[in-house]
């Protein structure tokens, strides 16, 4: 693969790739290993590690006492312990550290390890949660209009409960850190996380020193998907307490087993609704109360319960709505960020409702959908109070509905499913509006840093982190083409704490829209040096007109007067030039996305710089007789602006999709009543392969659509498509929906695994004898 398409891809093919695992270092590394609660709730009474500490190959162990400063860490509030003290809560949890020269010394220290524990009952559902009263904070609310008003004018009300599941990030290299001692109290930190910044605070604060003695670095990770944005901390403050304790390096990895048991998923969810709609299928009013599962701490569950009431309504206008949020604490390892971040829980809960009132009516669903869907000049405003502004809904609606041939398709799977009585087809539409920017509005802002060398080549450091979505490839683009240079004249370093301070997370798919602003600031301010000197050149060589800075130009190699463009000077000879004229070629830049700001306790305000849309339509076969389903085709259709790189973005797309589809159809995580994952592995959960990808697989950008006020009019293309993976579970519905030639709506759970299809499936077939 050519640089201009992934700036690591020769490195990955050829297996070149450094990951933490593969940095050689001397002395070899001890190893961390984590002695972890067997029960979810309880209390320790006792313990003793004398036998334990004997074990040949172990160097030290670790309890509470041994931590130098604070045991409380978390993202936004301080509530979990790096070791537990007393309290237990949950199944996994780190109870004592051992540093230990091989896994075989750490299995036969744990046998030795004595402890006690009063167990207590799990709390484990949302609904025993509820009856426990454990919410993390009071509800939040959002709400415009009169909903009791509205639910008087509709023809039609409905009620109900709508669930999705958890999911696991399954990113292929597990929580990896390795941490190395060096002069006084300085640690250079390898770390695989999106959060480089926190990740550094936190040890600062665990091992009492500060934070300019913490130096993380993060070349790239194997995945992250959220899973690493704030979870990977706490793996490194383990290796970081025992490096500093011994003075010796010190790696922890995750096996894989271990890293699904004890790490945190997506929130489930369950959500309530009314919503009272017209004949035509018109929302009037709607009623949402949305309860997220988030585990035993509160890691980012109120952000991300947030974003899933921010998109409740998804592509729709709901005059008179209101959305209340709670969050529930339960004894599962403590729930964190994937891909949406809230947001796809949010937008199922309403494409559910949508689907209903479409087969209530009669209507096919898009009509529906269309009939919902934001005006472009007037029912433009958010239940929040932002304006949508530049909607392309029915764009890629227009444009969608005639590539993908609905109306014919739709009508030979009708036909299809009359002759057919084992098999059945299904098809349905997902749109998508996502909101892009940190709802945390501090969050959105980046750093960088850009030195240009005397043979002309360029080093940009920034505050983004690589995880395999290419941020790295469109920064180097962007420098690239600031500079008017060639590709290869740039190279992408590693995100590191002591170049680039005080970060925010590569997340919320800002990671190329603000760090790409931050190093377009940057190389801004050195051009500014560069063109002066250039234009300084210019005129001492030209009696004629004079050459001025603001007329400087920097494109293919070479710098130019674009009033006189015969005045040029190629690039690399022109820095030494700027060296001796002594004008710097290095400098920071910075970027904050303006005009943000979300007042959470009136629920209103602009959280969102822009929003991103997209539609995808999924046909799927359904064996009734297995569950057995086959994606026969996808259609999507996707907004970037314009894009920064075509292949990377479609990448990022059929990715998104097909990790959608896993969390709607394949992936079913599930705990037993004492709080243990009964699914930590690859063989009891199943992630989507190569056989689930659509046979028929159709990715389309939206084109002539460029942003305005975003690094070269793009958009971000990270999480947004993930939401057109329930296409595909609504497609099964549509299909089981034909089994009773639509009378009988399916009682289909999600996820819509074989089992649950089956289960639908007889549950239909039962309704219809009784008739």
């Amino acid at each position: 693969m050519n640089q201009q398409y992934h700036e690591s891809a020769l490195f990955h093919v050829t297996g070149k790739a450094k990951y933490i695992d593969d940095i050689v270092i001397k002395p070899e590394p001890l190893l961390c290993y984590a002695y972890t609660s067997p029960i979810a709730k309880g209390k320790i009474k006792s313990y003793d590690l004398s036998e334990a500490i004997k074990v040949k190959g172990v160097h030290t162990i670790l309890t509470y006492k041994d931590i130098p400063a604070k045991n409380l860490i978390g993202a936004v509030k301080h509530d979990e312990p790096v070791l537990a003290e007393q309290e237990i809560s949950f199944i996994g949890q780190a109870i004592f550290l051992l540093a230990v020269d091989t896994e075989k010394a750490f299995l036969e220290a744990k046998k030795l390890i004595k402890i006690e524990f009063e167990e207590f009952e799990p709390i484990i559902t949302i609904e025993q949660a509820k009856k426990a009263g454990t919410n993390l904070e009071t509800p939040r609310k959002i709400e415009r209009g009169d909903i009791q008003k509205g639910f008087d004018e509709s023809d039609f009300v409905i009620e109900g409960i709508s669930n999705s599941g958890s999911q696991e990030q399954w990113y292929l290299e597990t929580q990896t850190s390795l941490v190395v001692p060096g002069e006084g109290n300085e640690f250079k930190v390898y770390c695989s996380t999106q959060n480089p910044n926190e990740t550094q605070l936190l040890i600062s604060e665990v091992l009492g020193i500060e934070a300019k003695e913490i130096e993380v670095e993060t070349r790239r990770m194997g995945g992250a998907f959220g899973g690493k944005e704030t979870q990977a901390a706490i793996y490194a403050i383990w290796a970081a307490l025992l490096a500093k304790k011994l003075q010796k390096p010190v790696k922890v990895r995750l096996e894989r087993h271990n890293d699904q048991q004890i790490t945190g998923k997506r929130h489930p969810f369950e959500n309530y609704y009314k919503v009272g709609f017209n004949k035509d299928g018109k929302i009037i009013a709607a009623d949402f109360e949305l309860n997220a599962n988030g585990g035993a701490f509160a890691d980012l569950s109120m952000a991300i319960l947030e974003r899933a009431m921010l998109h409740a309504e998804n592509c729709y206008f709901i005059p008179n709505i209101r959305i209340i949020g709670n969050v529930w604490l339960t004894n599962l390892p403590p729930n964190t960020a994937f891909r949406g971040f809230g947001g796809p829980q949010g937008i199922f809960n309403i494409e559910y409702i949508v689907e209903r009132i479409a087969r209530m009516l009669k209507k096919d669903v898009t009509e529906v959908q269309f009939t919902n869907f934001y005006g472009e000049n007037e029912n433009n405003i958010a239940p929040y109070g932002q304006v949508i502004l530049n909607n392309h809904l029915y764009k890629i609606k227009d444009k969608l509905l005639e590539s993908a041939e609905y109306l014919k398709r739709r009508k030979e799977i009708d036909e299809f499913n009359l002759k057919n009585k084992y098999i059945k087809k299904g098809i349905a539409l997902t749109p998508v509006k996502f909101g892009i920017s940190f709802t945390t509005a501090f969050l959105n802002q980046a750093g960088a840093l850009v030195n240009i060398y005397l043979d002309g080549s360029v080093l940009v450091n920034h505050g983004g982190t690589e995880m395999g979505q290419g941020l790295y490839t469109k920064i180097q683009k962007i420098a690239a083409s600031e500079l008017g240079i060639n590709l290869k004249k740039v190279k992408v370093t590693a995100t590191n704490t002591s170049k680039v301070p005080n970060a925010s997370a590569t997340a919320a798919s800002t990671g190329t829209d603000i760090n790409g602003m931050a190093v377009k600031d940057a190389i801004d301010k050195i051009k500014k040096n560069i063109a002066e000197i250039a234009a300084e050149e210019f005129n001492n060589s030209n009696n004629d007109s004079l050459t001025k800075p603001e007329n400087i130009c920097f494109e293919n190699n070479i710098v130019f007067d674009k009033k006189n463009p015969d005045r040029k000077i190629e690039f690399k000879k022109l820095i030494p030039i700027v060296r001796i004229k002594r004008k710097s070629l290095s400098s920071t830049g910075f970027y904050a996305t303006p005009g943000v700001e979300f007042d959470r306790t009136k629920g209103t305000g602009t959280p969102f710089f822009y929003f991103a849309y997209g539609m995808c339509f999924t046909e799927v076969q359904v064996d009734l007789l297995s569950g057995y389903t086959k994606l026969l085709r996808a259609d999507i259709l996707h907004d970037v602006g314009d894009t920064l790189n075509k292949d990377i973005d479609i990448g990022q797309i059929e990715g998104a999709y097909i990790q959608g589809v896993g969390w709607c159809i394949l992936e079913d995580q599930k705990w037993n009543n004492s709080g243990k994952n009964i699914t930590p592995s690859p063989d009891t959960y199943k992630i989507p392969g190569i056989n689930d990808i659509p046979a028929d697989f159709r990715v389309n950008l939206l084109e002539g659509v460029p942003h305005p006020s975003t690094i070269k009019r793009s958009k971000a293309v990270g999480e947004p498509p993930f939401v057109l993976g329930l296409s595909a579970w609504f497609a099964i519905k549509d299909a089981l929906w034909a089994v009773s030639a639509y009378e009988i709506e399916p009682d289909l759970k999600f996820p819509a695994t074989n089992e649950y299809i089956v289960v639908a499936t007889e549950k239909i077939l039962s309704e219809m004898k009784k008739q």
